[in-house]
């Protein structure tokens, strides 16, 4: 048996059209939809749970409060066989807490479904592919990673309490990845490496565009703020320049305070997770630099200034101007290298950093300068022409991306 299905019967409509359509992909599912008349029922469960060799547990408000769940689930987690599934926003037993589940809180019944595919993605790891599957998976990527596929743009904007829209914002789903440079890139630099795979447990909002400075200019406005210059470039649509990384923390603090949500600067493995968008090349558009003139704003291309943002091509995931434009902000404290560094894609700070951390490239900088994997330092009082940022929201409950 490929799959043991495990859920509260109060479920029963809605786990039925995921039986189903695993079943059309060629695996072998069972639940206790399946259950025999005359057999008992403890020990055909039991028999069928130890036989398979991938357990969905299906959470909902219901199934978390069923003891029998919970032990399939333990049974499961212990060896290392469970898959979750989340169907609605809830606290899962602690117990689980720390394992990625997979939200089908959305799923339109589509094998093709972007979160369906990655269920089935975790379920091949397991079971492996099924005997029938009408959608490809992804494509094989180096050992030990696994990295999200592109799926439909979810962007939103938060409303300000002074009167219209935040920045454009977009979700990115779980995942984890392989950060830094390889050993053989002769592009690399040791403070780049160790290349480590990062887990990205949960979904979390990046983003689309840096900010710009008409979006700074109203915090400007609001928190009576100077102006920053903007070299006689224009401004508007033109990423904000000449900006701090004190200065970022602080319109994240206004745009909290504004939305009712927190907004902060993305982590460093957050910034290169959105920037790489599933891929292991160099760019987001591939290895060769010829390509990134219409990707980015750089040396080769950018007559010397910044440009509008969203002008040049998106990544893979819906993002602009990750590459080239403006060099931008995170969270992290400078290290020299990635020994150490966290695993779980949270931004790595020490009390006595003195140097912050800047991703992307500019407008000044050579193509070399703008990959993914590429790194600056500053210190987090320090302003220029070509220091922008980018905002980050989240992780939020499974569910609850509104």
């Amino acid at each position: 048996m490929d799959i043991f299905i495990s859920y509260a019967r109060k479920d029963l409509s809605r786990v039925e059209p995921i039986a189903r359509a695993l079943e059309s992909l060629g695996y072998g599912v069972w639940w206790d939809a399946d259950l025999r008349a005359g057999r008992r029922f403890d020990e055909e469960i039991e028999r069928e749970l130890a036989a398979a060799r991938c357990v969905l547990v299906v959470w909902t408000a219901t199934s978390v409060q069923r003891q029998w769940v919970r032990a399939e689930a333990a049974e499961a987690l212990d060896a290392n066989k469970l898959v979750p599934v989340l169907l609605e926003a809830v606290k899962v037993p602690l117990y689980f807490r720390h394992v990625h589940g997979v939200d089908l809180g959305d799923w339109d019944g589509r094998p093709g479904h972007g979160a369906f595919r990655r269920l089935v993605r975790d379920i091949s790891e397991l079971a492996g592919p099924g005997a029938g599957a009408p959608v490809p998976l992804q494509p094989p990527v180096p050992a030990a990673v696994i990295t999200p596929e592109p799926e439909p743009l979810s962007v939103f904007q938060d409303r300000l309490q002074g009167g219209g829209q935040g920045p454009e914002m977009v979700w990115l789903p779980a995942g984890r990845f392989l950060m830094g440079s390889p050993d053989g890139d002769e592009m690399g630099h040791d403070y780049e490496r160790p290349r480590h795979e990062v887990r990205i447990a949960r979904s979390f909002a990046i983003g689309r565009f840096p900010v710009t400075f008409a979006e700074y200019d109203r915090f400007c406005a609001d928190a009576r703020r100077e102006q920053p210059q903007d070299q006689g470039w224009g401004r508007d649509r033109r990423p904000a320049i000449n900006v701090s990384w004190e200065d970022a923390v602080a319109y994240c603090v206004w745009l909290s305070a504004q939305t009712g949500r927190t907004y902060r600067l993305p982590s460093e493995a957050q910034w290169e997770y959105a920037c790489r968008a599933g891929t292991q090349t160099r760019w987001s558009c591939g290895d060769d630099d010829k390509a990134l003139g219409d990707h980015a704003w750089f040396k080769a291309n950018a007559a010397g200034q910044t440009h509008p943002v969203g002008e040049k091509r998106p990544t893979p995931w819906g993002l602009h101007d990750l590459h080239g434009n403006v060099w931008e902000w995170v969270q992290d404290d400078w290290h020299d290298d990635y020994q150490g560094a966290p695993d779980d894609g949270t931004a790595w700070e020490t009390p006595t950093g003195l140097w912050r951390v800047m991703r992307g490239g500019s407008w000044f900088s050579h193509a070399g300068h703008c990959r993914s994997a590429q790194r600056r330092r500053w210190e987090p009082a320090d302003r220029g022409a070509g220091l922008g940022f980018r905002l980050a929201r989240g992780p939020e409950p499974a569910g609850q991306p509104e």
